[in-house]
Order: structure tokens, then C-alpha cells, then sequence
């Protein structure tokens, strides 16, 4: 399968082609939300499913992708088998997100309680759970928990430096831009689909000339524009 993926380059990232083998089609799903194409991560991610269907990190790509897209509902059963198999903070932070989008907001609460019991945290590398803990604020945002969400990003904002990027999703939704700018800066890379996404689905922020800079110093500028699309492109129902 031959796809477009991302190379690092000094820090930054151009395009390249590579081939895809069977074994890669779990990151050439994860490098096509990175490149704004969540529409066609979802066929490579339930392709990968398949074949591993008892691995929690395959239905969490398939639920996660479909996020991406606008397509929240759907999502739901993917996070579900993801959370039966395996008890990762990411995957109930993710569903978290998801149910507040389609405004089931005290479940969105409730699975990020859930996320960050001991028995979901215990043995996860710390960066993973700051991940996991800056999509949990967003689901609070989104699900007008805002000192809940607070709370959260008190814990990001007095962490290591190198993990308070992931306060940049709740910062964003509460319009604190300002704040928000210098994170995407530090952001990991290839988990720069995040904010994307959540840019491209809010004109407010997808037209703000801040992002837009703070994007194309990041060279991902084309990737927030083809997020853009493919959300438009889905359809208003899950929007």
C-alpha cells in the first residue's frame, strides 16, 4: 500500500512515499491523521484491526479514527472492545471525548474518573499519561465540566515541561489562545492530530491567523486546511 507519510527532517516535517507492508498498516493509519486524512486512516486502521482483534490498541486506532472525523457515535463500540481487552488511560480519555461530543456529558465525566483509577494508570509511562490527561481535559471542556477541566491542567501546567504541551486541547476550547500558540510548538509530532483536528472543526480557530501561523511554522499547515475539508466533506450529523 502505498501511501503519503511524514519524515522528520532537523525537527520538522516534509513528505516522503513509502511502502507500506502488511506490518505497517497500523502507522500508516496514524501518519494519515497526521496528515489531515482521517477519511482514509479508517480503512487502514480496521484493516490493522482485523488482523489483531485482540489487541485494545487496534480498536482504539479504529475508535480514534473515526473521532478524527467527526463521526463520534460511531466510534463508541470501537472504545468499548478497546477498554474490554486492555485498561489504557488513552482509550477512556478518547471515549471521554466522544461521548461529550454527542452530549452525553456526565458519562464523558464519569469515563474520565474512570480513566485515571489506579488499576488504568499503574505501569504506564508518564508521557503516555499526560497524553491521556490532556484529552481528558478537552472531554471536560467539552462536557462543561470547566473546573474539573482546571484541575486537569493544573496537573499539566505544574509537570515536567517537556508533557505541559497536552494542556494545549482544553486551552484551545476555552478560547485561551494566547496560552494555547506557544504549546503547539512543543507538541509531540505525530501527535499533532489532536489539535488538527480540533482546529479544523472549529472555524473560530481554524481561520485565527495565530494558529494558522503557529500550524505553518510546524510545517502542518496544509494538514489543518485537509482536516478541514474531510470534516466538511462528512456531513453536519455528528458535527
Amino acid at each position: 500500500i502505498s501511501v503519503a507519510c511524514l519524515r522528520n527532517q532537523g525537527g520538522r516535517f516534509s513528505e516522503a512515499q513509502i511502502m507500506l507492508s502488511r506490518q505497517d498498516l497500523a502507522l500508516g493509519a496514524m501518519l494519515l491523521l497526521r496528515k489531515g486524512r482521517p477519511d482514509l486512516a479508517i480503512s487502514l486502521a480496521d484493516a490493522d484491526r482485523q488482523r489483531d482483534p485482540l489487541a485494545w490498541a487496534r480498536w482504539n486506532q479504529s475508535g480514534l479514527a473515526r473521532v478524527l472525523c467527526g463521526r463520534f457515535e460511531e466510534a463508541l463500540p470501537f472504545y468499548h472492545r478497546a477498554e474490554a481487552l486492555g485498561p489504557a488511560p488513552i482509550t477512556r480519555a478518547e471515549h471521554a471525548l466522544a461521548l461529550a461530543r454527542i452530549g452525553r456529558r456526565a458519562e464523558a465525566v464519569a469515563k474520565v474518573h474512570e480513566a485515571f483509577a489506579p488499576a488504568n494508570t499503574t505501569g504506564w509511562p508518564g508521557g503516555f499519561v499526560a497524553l491521556a490527561v490532556g484529552i481528558a481535559a478537552w472531554a471536560l471542556v467539552e462536557a462543561h465540566a470547566h473546573s474539573e477541566a482546571e484541575k486537569l491542567l493544573g496537573q499539566l501546567r505544574e509537570g515536567p515541561e517537556e508533557r505541559r504541551w497536552n494542556a494545549v486541547h482544553a486551552l484551545l476550547r476555552l478560547g485561551a489562545v494566547d496560552e494555547a500558540v506557544p504549546l503547539l510548538a512543543e507538541a509531540n509530532q505525530l501527535a499533532l492530530f489532536f489539535p488538527l483536528f480540533l482546529c479544523a472543526d472549529d472555524p473560530r480557530l481554524c481561520d485565527d491567523p495565530r494558529i494558522r501561523a503557529a500550524f505553518q511554522r510546524a510545517d502542518s499547515l496544509e494538514a489543518l486546511d485537509s482536516f478541514s475539508a474531510a470534516l466538511r466533506g462528512h456531513g453536519p450529523e455528528n458535527r
